[in-house]
């Protein structure tokens, strides 16, 4: 895991397309506007990472198999919740 410090109005590049721009902070949440020109589905980590009977959360356990745009962000969609 990489860990960038960004602040409001600040972006940080991925790869040669990717774009993340901090438009605010607040106490509980950050919203974040993504230029993904590969328009990439993007989805909630909640919905990713469910966890186990062991309390973990293991990603290639629970990942989806296959493409659901019922559960993808929609664009007006920004608040982001911060996971412990």
């Amino acid at each position: 895991m990489r860990v960038y410090t960004r602040g409001v109005d600040e972006c940080l590049v991925i790869g040669n397309s990717v774009q993340v721009s901090i438009l605010e902070v607040q106490t509980d949440c950050v919203r974040l506007a993504i230029i993904d020109p590969d328009a990439s589905p993007a989805y909630r980590e909640e919905i990713l990472y469910l966890p186990s009977d062991d309390g973990d959360c293991d990603l290639s356990d629970n990942f989806l198999t296959e493409y659901d745009p019922s559960l993808e962000l929609s664009d007006n969609d920004s608040r982001l919740a911060f996971v412990s």
